[in-house]
């Protein structure tokens, strides 16, 4: 939350520790709660982004997080939801998703932007992403597992002028049980 708005951020992360959910609530918690946020989430496909019923969706897991189940009703706002779309009607509020495509952010500005698991959007598509994002907002999120040297995530996941968060799988307590 604090690299929202300021900086770009690389989160370096192991798998199944919950650094794509931890991004999706910081961003929803803002659309719900302060007013003319604007994020974008991005993944190496539409399918990655926005597909009904699917969990490994980003949007699925947004819809998830409003879901009337679980959400009183005075806590869920008046929204406009289309595909790769959620706009809150009270606070002004917008979550947009696009897929890894060399034009992804051109135009316009916003206040966030997650780039889920871009170590693992297609080489050369990566490196398009890293220039078309960069005058659109102040912060990007790049959230992902590492695979390997030669890819535009490496090359931000090792510069020393972004923040970084580092979540190892040592630090999860059900992983790391027994560990001495």
């Amino acid at each position: 939350d604090d690299a929202i708005g300021k900086s770009d951020l690389v989160v370096r992360k192991s798998r199944d520790m919950g650094a794509t959910w931890d991004v999706l609530a910081t961003f929803h918690h803002r659309w719900k709660f302060k007013k003319l946020q604007l994020f974008t989430c991005i993944s190496r496909n539409e399918d990655m982004v926005d597909k009904t019923g699917s969990p490994d969706s980003l949007f699925w897991k947004l819809d998830f997080l409003d879901d009337p189940k679980w959400m009183p009703k005075f806590l869920r706002p008046e929204r406009d939801r289309s595909a790769m779309h959620m706009e809150n009607l009270e606070t002004g509020c917008v979550i947009d998703g696009e897929s890894s495509t060399g034009n992804v952010g051109r135009g316009g500005r916003r206040t966030a932007m997650m780039l889920d698991e871009f170590a693992s959007f297609p080489r050369g598509a990566d490196v398009e992403v890293l220039g078309s994002t960069q005058a659109n907002t102040n912060s990007r999120i790049f959230n992902s597992t590492p695979k390997g040297r030669g890819t535009a995530y490496y090359n931000m996941s090792v510069s020393r002028n972004v923040r970084h968060v580092f979540m190892h799988w040592t630090l999860h307590p059900t992983f790391s049980k027994g560990m001495t």
